[in-house]
């Protein structure tokens, strides 16, 4: 039986960040073994966690950019691979990770005006792809181009992580 805990970007920003930037790996490593034994010892066997909550990433990522939540702004690089980690000291705990992506949830437009443009979403600005909405932008799930965006999003977790799963939460609809 699986016996679940989720792991947002609120719960992690603090194990993800010291003084406003990436917490140094070896620090990263020690708080995150703690957090993933506590669940153990609570009797989880499963974490989903958290990794694009909007439409940034907590990984390395061809498509979406480095998370503030991780690197402490957006525009910065990882200096190391968290996820990477959080998947591997599960595992050796014996805990299933499934990565939890919110799939249409954009950041803000003063945000995304700090991403690099090699990201597609750059290109979306003031286009009907991207949704401006109560100061987010919603990804339009009305064009394949961005559920493209979204699937191969997943592959990359999927191909580049030995994840048990990926998880889906998204609860904002809009069209055209």
């Amino acid at each position: 039986n699986m016996k679940a805990i989720w792991l947002s970007q609120f719960d992690l920003k603090p194990i993800y960040l010291k003084g406003g930037k990436q917490r140094p790996k070896a620090d990263f490593e020690t708080k995150i073994t703690a957090v993933l034994k506590n669940v153990k010892d609570l009797g989880f066997n499963t974490v989903f966690v958290q990794v694009r909550p909007y439409a940034d990433s907590f990984y390395p990522s061809t498509l979406y950019p480095a998370s503030s939540y991780v690197t402490g702004e957006y525009g910065v690089n990882f200096s190391y691979d968290p996820f990477s980690i959080i998947v591997a000291k599960a595992h050796s705990l014996n805990l299933s990770v499934h990565a939890w992506i919110n799939p249409m949830r954009g950041m803000s437009s003063a945000n995304l005006n700090l991403v690099a443009d090699e990201y597609v979403m750059t290109d979306w600005v003031g286009t009907r792809r991207l949704y401006e909405y109560s100061s987010l932008n919603y990804l339009n799930i009305a064009y394949e181009d961005v559920r493209e965006l979204i699937i191969n999003g997943a592959a990359e977790i999927v191909r580049n992580y030995d994840v048990d799963g990926v998880h889906m939460d998204d609860y904002f609809y809009f069209g055209d």
